[in-house]
């Protein structure tokens, strides 16, 4: 018995941590929104906007739904993606 409670236990710990990792939002498209905005927006890919919702890759119209990832799996952009070639120009002092 006490077996079987650490097992259901153990199964609900793990379906929990994988759902809070492919959380999404639902989003309303408004006028002169696009998918490139949302994901500035929403701080994710456009691609990880296209894998949830694999038709708005041709067009997206105002009052539909998008699903928006916001968990660990949004695919964040990062530092990473900068190109190590950029600087900060900084003013001369007097």
């Amino acid at each position: 018995m006490v077996n079987s409670c650490r097992v259901l236990l153990i199964a609900f710990f793990i379906s929990f941590s994988l759902n809070s990792q492919n959380e999404t939002i639902e989003h309303t498209v408004k006028r002169g929104e696009n998918v490139y905005r949302l994901s500035l927006k929403y701080n994710t890919t456009i691609d990880a906007i296209y894998k949830l919702n694999p038709n708005s890759r041709i067009i997206i119209k105002i009052g539909e739904i998008l699903s928006i990832p916001t968990g660990n799996e949004a695919s964040y952009k990062n530092n990473d993606s900068i190109d190590s070639n950029l600087y900060v120009v900084k003013k001369r002092g007097n």
